[in-house]
């Protein structure tokens, strides 16, 4: 968990320094945002990355689905972790994913370690606050187990 002190204080996105820690990751400001810095770093100190998941909770979409980082030279490679997911994991929603790689986006972690990594799995899951798609009630204790 990257923002432990903004959560804390009842901010789900941005840090007690007012920066929105899932914006900033093209940034390398060790003042402003440390979290981001020195996560950055101990992933470029990793001899081989295959895989970067960044956990995160949506408030307006059920289900659980993934935003993934389109490949231009194999466009269907980065759909396959999640089309894992789809076949592995009850409650996950392969056509909720998205690939696309939007303007504006460009400080998320999932782009930043796509295009520092030259990593075609490079991900943002997102796991709804409400409930599952099929179903009108929220998660419970069973969903997440």
């Amino acid at each position: 968990m990257l923002n432990p002190d903004g959560v804390i204080n009842g901010n789900y996105r941005c840090s007690l320094s007012g920066y929105d820690l899932n914006r900033v990751w093209h940034y390398d400001n060790k003042f402003n945002s440390p979290e981001i810095y020195y996560t950055k770093r101990a992933i470029l100190d990793q001899a081989k990355v295959f895989l970067f998941i960044d956990l995160h909770a949506h408030s307006k979409k059920k289900g659980v689905f993934m935003y993934g980082c389109q490949n231009r030279a194999s466009p269907f490679i980065s759909r396959h972790i999640p089309y894992l997911f789809w076949k592995e994991i009850e409650y996950f929603n392969y056509y909720q994913c998205n690939f696309g790689m939007k303007l504006g986006r460009d400080g998320t972690s999932r782009l930043c370690v796509h295009r520092l990594l030259n990593l075609p799995y490079s991900y943002t899951m997102e796991h709804s606050f409400y409930s599952p798609i099929k179903e009108k009630h929220h998660f419970t204790i069973k969903h997440y187990k």
